[in-house]
């Protein structure tokens, strides 16, 4: 649990740290970009990410499984690191070709924005750069190195804040800019990466391990494009049948619930390398899980009631008047991430047992976010991505949640808890807002402190997990204090 927290605190802050200089950077980007300028952008950034997974295969998430297999043999390690890693830059070589060889077939349903298709090619470029970092930070995740990963997010980020503000307030380029120092940035880290890997670990290939990492990651590539479509499909789907004005709206929601994704995002990196340590220990480090599951999820639910209701005031602080009007979608999408923390622990189980299933859950949960984007957002505008978003996590979390229970990894989690309350608090959110909301600022702000309060007494009252652990933490904090 030591190791579990350093980790996930060094996350944090580095989470708080990055999304901090996004949203200082919010207000900058409202004032030199229209909701059309900045939906350009994130559009790309949504296409690129669909992309960007076929330059890895999922061959990251094999790190994380074999590392613990190999750990105890240097060479073995160095081997699964090496062969992953140049894999990845082959892959990327071979797709950018492609990719831009075949751009005019491939991007022609983009063709009548003179703009965006433009923006779509410096946005290929972009990905080109990126996987080497990326794979070189998931070899420090896994680990468990999280200073390195700390260190090197931190350089990425401030060089990437610093390119975006020469670019769109300096030389005045718009999306374009924005794209322009995201191309820069990868270049430099795509370089420091070759040099730093090579340079550390040496050069290793083993196809014997490829094909052994390949069959292990390539049922979870679904899962991939799963993810992916729950969190880009939406804004696709937006500029298509839509605007460019509504993608840019919905982007700032996005961007807003992405506060609360900071808790569940960094959590979720120090767990995972966690629970795959305490799956191969005894009965009580599954108990230790579980334990863990009954505590973080109510506590992740009673962020979700906070942000959600402060979704109004956080985006008058953050955007301009013109972007008002997002803080409706992000009070949705906040509760995405509160159901994600129940799936953080209950899919993990059949991420062991059968990454087939796993699979065909993600598949499954693809194809739904697919359909509901597409029969409701012609219908309901932005809410309808939204709300499409929301019910393909709520329907992917109970499958994943069956099958974890059912495979023989289980883990004796209390299910109808776990689920429940998140689907309470997302009453109690939408049943208290329309009125508060209407109410003078000072007021509605004063009642929804109280309302947060309210929830954190009953959490301690009712939860013996969380009561304990808050009472250790704040003896703990009183100690190191004196």
């Amino acid at each position: 649990m030591s190791k579990l927290l350093t980790n996930s605190f060094i996350y944090t802050v580095l989470a708080i740290f990055e999304k901090g200089l996004v949203f200082f950077m919010m207000p900058i980007y409202t004032a030199y970009l229209s909701p059309a300028d900045f939906g350009s952008y994130s559009l790309v950034l949504a296409i690129n990410a669909f992309l960007i997974l076929l330059y890895t295969f999922s061959l990251e998430n094999g790190l994380g499984k074999f590392y613990y297999d190999f750990k105890a043999d240097e060479e073995k390690v160095r081997e699964l690191f090496g062969t992953i890693f140049t894999t990845v830059l082959l892959i990327s070589f071979i797709f950018t070709l492609l990719f831009y060889f075949f751009y005019n077939d491939l991007f022609n349903v983009f063709s009548n924005n003179d703009d965006l298709h433009h923006n779509l090619k410096i946005g290929l470029a972009c990905i080109a750069f990126y996987p080497a970092y990326s794979i070189l930070k998931r070899m420090y995740q896994v680990k468990q190195e999280s200073k390195k990963f700390g260190f090197l997010s931190f350089l990425y980020t401030l060089l990437l804040i610093m390119m975006n503000l020469v670019c769109i307030i300096l030389l005045n380029l718009k999306s374009e800019g924005l794209l322009f120092g995201l191309l820069f940035t990868n270049i430099v880290f795509f370089s420091y990466s070759i040099f730093n890997f090579y340079k550390s670990n040496g050069f290793y290939y083993n196809f014997e391990i490829l094909k052994t990492v390949l069959k292990y990651s390539l049922p979870l590539f679904p899962h991939s494009v799963s993810n992916i479509v729950t969190t880009m499909c939406d804004r696709i789907f937006v500029g298509y049948f839509l605007t460019l004005t509504a993608v840019g709206l919905y982007s700032v929601a996005s961007q807003i619930s992405m506060i609360f994704s900071v808790l569940i995002g960094s959590f979720t990196m120090a767990y995972g390398p966690f629970f795959f340590e305490k799956m191969k220990g005894s009965a009580t480090d599954k108990t230790e899980i579980i334990k863990i599951a009954h505590t973080v999820v109510p506590i992740f639910c009673l962020f979700g009631i906070g942000f959600s209701l402060f979704s109004k005031e956080i985006v008058m602080l953050m955007a301009t008047d013109a972007y008002l009007e997002a803080y409706n979608y992000a009070m949705i999408l906040i509760f995405v991430f509160v159901f994600q923390s129940v799936y953080i622990f209950t899919a993990g189980p059949l991420l062991i047992n059968s990454t087939t299933r796993y699979a065909a859950i993600s598949i499954f949960a693809a194809l739904l976010n697919i359909f509901l984007n597409y029969i409701l957002i012609p219908i309901y505008g932005i809410y309808g991505a939204a709300v499409a978003t929301l019910i393909q996590k709520i329907i992917a979390v109970i499958l994943y949640s069956y099958l974890g229970y059912k495979s023989t990894d289980k883990l004796e989690f209390n299910f109808r808890y776990l689920i429940l309350l998140p689907v309470l608090s997302f009453v109690i959110v939408f049943t208290l807002s329309p009125l508060l909301n209407q109410q003078a600022l000072y007021i509605s702000i004063s009642a929804k402190v109280l309302i947060i309060l309210f929830c954190t007494v009953i959490l301690l009252l009712t939860n013996s997990y969380i009561y304990i652990f808050s009472k250790k933490f704040y003896f703990n904090i009183r100690k190191k204090i004196k």
